[in-house]
């Protein structure tokens, strides 16, 4: 018995097949929509550009895409990662519809649907940002420089233009990839024959087609190309990004990209099950128990690793690099091992490379590699590239190889979805942007202690500032009179002086100092710290602290008290505790 055998042959069953993959696959991108409360680092920043899109010059048009959305649904988060779902699965669709264009096999194409979608949704970011904001645009660039590798056509062109001006708006370093389309377009006409007056009409359609899909993507988000140059002001850049954090940059790279190398040898596991497979069909009881020690081998593995993993862990990212790798190059490396008088047709090295250095570029991120799960919509490209020029065998080992991963991560996302409901069992309803979102009850528990300290300095007129995990309680509760939020309080320590240094002159101005969440900063050390600026410690939580200058510490203290004592979860779970007042 075959693989081949076990898929029924009739058009209307693979039709039916077909849809049913393709609804799994959307089943799995909807349900797989983070539902935990904001995240503290970078998610809560990321919220805040969406929110002040007009100053986030590096993403405008990502940020400006998800503010359109969520003005629809009024402010939600929840809005906003359904939207990443959404991107990410037109993005899968335009990938497996170019496979089924290539190979012509509609059954191939759609069960590469939700194996993309397993594999995107385990590793990507939960909202949609300028990463995954990008998605759609990268997929249209991709497909149309492929076709285009394949015939040469105006029309194609302009189209990755088009493309790649809404891709690099989206996230500005994605410029880059203007120049690989124009050495993809010299590399297509090159091989087709064409001179070099062909080559420059190309290029200048899909210039003339960046350049004007940019400025009017400029004036739609600021009114004007102008406007939209004007927003380059260094108060607008993140912290801790720049060309003055390059060292730190380094250092972090050197410490991730181990971690990630390791990791790919997880990806490999489900190569080597398939070659053992593959070898051993001739006996189908050496077939039954390799492949179920390989399965339990693999899911206990990604299972064990799930439990000590995060909500997106570096595992998957590595184990999928793996398999997108395997996938892109298992052409070549089987041509390699085929009979020298026998070799086949040629291997597409154009196709491959330009699939490759696409999904290599989108994949720097703001300081690392790969640290999202950013091009998984190209592996269903990569297998439409080199399934017309693989043989029976070939083509057999490879699908072994798919059902080997899809089992694998198919456990670990099994494992993601319980933890994700074991851990998060609170309503957020009644923080106006957190409708529909379930939170830990620690997490629900900072964000109320830290709400009561804002709403006491507000009903007492007092100015305040957040310290700490600060860009999401920005978000929740509305601005303060700290700091820009661009400012991002990781970095702050490597400010000169310290962090106490980059706080002071904003501390110095506001009635009230708010430390939220963790940062690595003692109680004490804050303490003596803010006593200098005339601040005493009015109250102490573990993820709230508050510090409230002498002469308006009576007024904030009895408000605070009455929040306090008034509400029923914080008079359960946070008072009956032991706080330091002052």
């Amino acid at each position: 018995m075959t693989l081949q055998s076990l898929i029924p042959t009739g058009r209307a069953m693979r039709a039916a097949l077909s849809l049913l993959f393709v609804a799994a696959g959307t089943a799995l991108i909807f349900s797989s929509i983070e539902l935990g409360g904001v995240g503290e680092g970078d998610e809560g920043y990321q919220l805040m550009c969406v929110e002040n899109y007009s100053t986030s010059p590096l993403g405008m048009f990502s940020y400006w895409t998800g503010h359109i959305w969520m003005n629809l649904f009024g402010g939600e988060v929840l809005a906003l990662r359904a939207l990443v779902s959404l991107t990410m699965l037109l993005a899968i669709f335009i990938g497996c519809f170019y496979c089924w264009r290539r190979t012509g096999n509609m059954l191939l194409a759609a069960a590469l649907v939700p194996v993309c979608a397993m594999g995107n949704r385990l590793g990507d970011f939960p909202i949609f940002n300028w990463d995954t904001g990008t998605y759609l645009y990268d997929a249209i660039a991709l497909v149309a420089l492929l076709s285009f590798t394949e015939r040469p056509r105006r029309w194609k062109a302009a189209v990755a233009g088009a493309a790649i001006a809404l891709m690099t708006l989206g996230r500005l370093p994605l410029g880059i990839e203007l120049l690989l389309a124009m050495a993809v377009v010299w590399a297509s006409c090159r091989a087709a024959g064409l001179g070099w007056s062909r080559i420059l009409t190309f290029w200048g359609i899909g210039l003339g087609a960046f350049t004007v899909c940019a400025l009017l993507a400029m004036t739609a988000m600021c009114g004007s190309p102008a406007a939209y140059a004007a927003s380059f002001v260094p108060e607008n850049f993140i912290t801790g990004h720049g060309a003055g954090d390059l060292s730190a940059i380094v250092r972090r790279l050197w410490y991730l990209l181990p971690r990630q190398i390791w990791y790919l040898a997880i990806g490999m596991l489900a190569l080597a099950a398939a070659v053992a497979v593959c070898l051993a069909r001739r006996h189908k009881a050496a077939v039954a128990v390799t492949a179920t020690c390989a399965l339990i081998y693999y899911s206990t593995l990604m299972i064990i690793e799930g439990q000590y993993g995060s909500v997106w862990s570096w595992l998957f990212l590595g184990s999928f690099l793996s398999v997108f790798l395997i996938v892109l190059f298992w052409y070549p490396m089987a041509r390699m091992m085929r009979p020298a008088d026998n070799p086949g047709a040629p291997v597409p090295w154009l196709q491959l490379l330009t699939i490759l250095g696409f999904i290599t570029l989108i994949s720097f991120g703001s300081d690392t590699f790969f640290e999202r799960m950013c091009g998984v919509f190209a592996l269903p490209m990569a297998v439409g590239v080199t399934w017309p020029l693989m043989r029976g065998g070939e083509r057999h080992m490879l699908k072994v190889y798919l059902i080997f991963f899809m089992v694998a991560f198919g456990s670990i996302w099994t494992t993601r979805q319980y933890h994700q409901y074991r851990l998060y069992r609170v309503p957020m309803d009644e923080f106006p942007h957190h409708r529909g979102l379930l939170a830990h009850p620690v997490q629900y528990g900072g964000y109320k202690v830290n709400r009561a300290a804002i709403e006491s300095c507000r009903r007492n007129g007092k100015s305040y500032m957040v310290f700490g995990a600060r860009l999401n309680l920005l978000y929740t509760f509305g601005p303060d009179d700290g700091y820009p939020y661009h400012w991002f309080d990781s970095h702050l320590f490597r400010y000169p002086g310290g962090y106490i240094e980059a706080i002071k002159p904003y501390a110095e101005r506001t009635d009230a100092v708010i430390y939220a969440g963790e940062m690595g900063i003692s109680y004490d050390e804050l303490v003596e710290n803010l006593a200098p600026m005339g601040y005493v410690p009015l109250w102490r939580h573990l993820r709230c602290s508050i510090f409230v200058k002498k002469e308006s510490a009576a007024a904030v203290g009895r408000t605070l008290r009455e929040i306090l004592d008034t509400d029923p979860f914080l008079r359960r779970h946070i008072i009956r505790k032991p706080r330091k007042q002052a």
